[in-house]
């Protein structure tokens, strides 16, 4: 009779646990959401000029049950290159992939004939006419010297929104050149195109006397809504700017503050 009893309980609580492990598996399963993998493919090899729109795009992710990828192509590598990337995201899994292309036309002749203009998109730029003619108009009230711009891409509308004027202007990228060595230069007035912290660094110091400033943060998380809702990049952007020309005399101002210093609390 004991023995009864104890094969009884055990085969009572062998049901409680199975009905546990059931009760458990299926509200797990409900609540369970597949996750979103988003791959960005990037050109260059220095993922540091990325670091605030990747940024952007995994806070985006958070709340979205996403994935988020960042893969660079060397720029040697063409368009053959940025192309074998986007075959390897998707083949790897990728539900998405972004590309910030520097051969636009060759990517997206590739996305065209395969079909994937559902899969792969281009990451917008956000309106870099309307960011450059700001800069320049800075310039032209602010400057009567001759001009250094400091810029990761020479931008022929720069050159072309500054000829018409008396100043005197160069070009070059701001990994070219040197702050501290660098005397050729002493004498112009120094603005740059960057958004890193390093650029924020030296308009701090007073080396460089404008910024301007793309807001990579406010485009990666733009980015990766814009990838889960199908909507248009502009429809989501509309209300948020996404660059800014600032000088010493603004970048601690409550609007500028949250923009150049994103993770200070």
């Amino acid at each position: 009779m004991r023995k009864n009893k104890i094969l009884i309980a055990f085969f009572l609580s062998l049901l409680v646990l199975i009905g546990i492990e059931f009760f458990i598996y299926v509200n797990y399963s409900t609540i369970t959401k597949d996750v979103t993998n988003i791959s960005f493919v990037v050109s260059g090899d220095n993922m540091d000029l990325w670091e605030n729109l990747r940024t952007g795009a995994e806070t985006a992710a958070l709340d979205n049950d996403c994935e988020i990828l960042f893969v660079t192509s060397s720029v040697e590598a063409g368009a053959e290159g940025e192309i074998e990337a986007i075959k390897r995201q998707l083949k790897d899994g990728a539900d998405y992939v972004v590309v910030s292309s520097n051969y636009h036309s060759e990517v997206e002749d590739y996305i065209s004939e395969m079909g994937l203009e559902d899969k792969v998109s281009f990451l917008s730029t956000g309106d870099d006419d309307a960011m450059n003619k700001e800069l320049v108009s800075y310039i032209l009230k602010n400057s009567s010297n001759s001009v250094l711009l400091l810029c990761n891409q020479q931008d022929e509308q720069l050159g072309t929104l500054l000829k018409d004027s008396n100043i005197y202007f160069k070009t070059m990228s701001f990994e070219d050149y040197s702050f501290e060595e660098d005397i050729t230069f002493k004498n112009f007035d120094i603005y740059a195109i960057d958004n890193r912290s390093e650029a924020v660094y030296y308009l701090d110091k007073g080396m460089v006397k404008a910024l301007a400033y793309r807001d990579d943060y406010s485009l990666g998380y733009i980015t990766v809504k814009q990838v889960l809702t199908g909507k248009s990049f502009s429809s989501i952007a509309k209300q948020v700017p996404l660059y800014y020309v600032v000088d010493k005399e603004s970048m601690y101002t409550e609007k500028f503050q949250k923009i150049l210093f994103p993770f200070a609390k």
